[in-house]
């Protein structure tokens, strides 16, 4: 093991402990889908620090470092295709006509997330382990719609409508930009996809992210009623598990018996994933 390799250890110590306390304490033996969760509960305190920031550049360094921090505790090694996908994306969105760019970016972008979901099937068919398709996917519609915005930017706003206008990209961003928006913490592991436009007002306070108030109440909110869905998720899918719908003795139950049972563990599976 190299040096960079030992720090890292050393860094990821916190999140590991967090991820054994919580196989313990909910019994889920998928390890990387604990990883998942605690690197979104992570993100909410950091997400504090970030707001307390005041410098532009420092606040870019912390979103983009703290979000390849995440991602290489998440992936590891992995990490190099997240960023050499968004290295020639960038290159195919700055370097090629501004107006024509969108076809190759698009192109590139789905083609490549599409390679990687069909390799996924080879190897792991019908499996849950989480790997680098995941980030991805996030990547692959923010390539998409920088490509989209960064083509708006050529055009007048009276020529646009309203909200392409308002996301439209007027200057070519420069490459650690991209990154940053590419990699920022909040959104990096399980997404949503976002706007560049909306990032950089994000870093720069500036548009409807003037004056936002502390986030923490807000956030807080958000983070109970995400336990409430892990307590539904929890409760629900061992009392409904889905294979027993494949099973004879569920083929032998009233139809309205299997609609009751389908839907409550669909409803859990569901939970799964808000």
């Amino acid at each position: 093991m190299n040096l960079l390799e030992e720090r890292l250890q050393q860094a990821f110590t916190p999140l590991d402990y967090l991820v054994d306390r919580i196989g313990e304490l909910t019994g889920v033996s998928e390890r990387d889908q604990i990883q998942m969760i605690v690197c979104v509960l992570v993100a909410y305190p950091l997400g504090w620090i970030f707001y307390l920031i005041r410098n532009v550049t420092l606040r870019k360094l912390f979103g983009t470092g703290v979000g390849v921090f995440l991602q290489v505790y998440m992936f590891g090694s992995s990490i190099w295709l997240p960023f050499v996908s968004t290295t020639i994306s960038y290159l195919l969105m700055t370097l090629l006509p501004r107006r024509k760019q969108v076809t190759f970016v698009f192109a590139y972008a789905l083609g490549l997330n599409s390679v990687l979901h069909v390799y996924r099937m080879y190897t792991d068919y019908g499996g849950w382990n989480m790997d680098i398709s995941l980030i991805q996917m996030i990547l692959t519609l923010k390539m998409i719609s920088s490509s989209f915005s960064y083509k708006d930017g050529s055009y007048e706003p009276k020529e646009l409508l309203p909200d392409q206008a308002r996301l439209a990209i007027r200057d070519t961003p420069s490459y650690f930009d991209y990154l940053g928006f590419m990699f920022f913490f909040s959104v990096c592991i399980v997404g949503p996809s976002t706007e560049y436009k909306d990032y950089e007002d994000t870093v720069y306070q500036r548009g409807a992210y003037t004056g936002c108030p502390l986030p923490i109440l807000p956030s807080l909110f958000s983070l109970v009623y995400s336990f409430f869905c892990i307590g539904v998720m929890l409760t629900l899918m061992p009392r409904f598990p889905i294979e027993y719908l494949v099973t004879e003795e569920y083929a032998e139950h009233d139809f309205l018996y299997k609609v009751f049972y389908y839907t409550i563990a669909m409803i859990a599976w569901r939970y799964k994933y808000y």
